[in-house]
């Protein structure tokens, strides 16, 4: 996969389409000298502006745990676990992007979407929205009909779970 602007496509929101194209032409070996990075003991950070925080521990295996909390009555807390960078393919791979429709809309009122669209995004609706803007969404991305599905997420796309 060759890229050469300064950001890597959004295609459909997921890495899915990147596993593929990988998959079909496969992996060839290289000559470089790999640099492995291991971690001894526990790292930890914690960014009290944001709310963030961080653990890194020691494994003998590649391996993610992560709890997310962005506030929202229609996402709650988010968990996710890979415990094998197998799984990565099934798991991860089809898993899409999302964004708020607040952000969505300040993207349209500043003129800052080119050429994008609604298939590429989960859009979390977390307000309430009129019919009118409901109406300016499907006329903008060129859809015959946008509505909140009872999950709070705009019917923009077909989920893959």
């Amino acid at each position: 996969i060759e890229l050469d602007g300064p950001e890597v496509p959004i295609m459909d929101g997921s890495s899915k389409l990147f596993i593929e194209a990988i998959e079909s032409v496969g992996v060839q070996a290289q000559d470089a000298k790999r640099i492995i990075y291991t971690i001894d003991s526990n790292i930890h950070f914690y960014d009290p502006v944001k709310n963030v925080d961080m653990l890194a521990v020691p494994s003998n295996e590649y391996q993610v745990t992560t709890m997310i909390d962005f506030n929202s009555p229609v996402l709650g807390t988010q968990h996710a676990t890979l415990k094998h960078i197998s799984e990565f393919k099934g798991e991860i791979a089809p898993c899409r992007t999302f964004c708020f429709l607040h952000e969505l809309e300040y993207l349209l009122d500043n003129n800052l979407i080119k050429g994008g669209d609604l298939s590429n995004a989960i859009v979390v609706v977390d307000k309430p929205v009129t019919q009118p803007e409901l109406d300016r969404l499907a006329k903008v991305f060129n859809k015959q009909n946008i509505e909140v599905k009872q999950e709070g997420i705009l019917n923009n796309i077909q989920l893959h779970f």
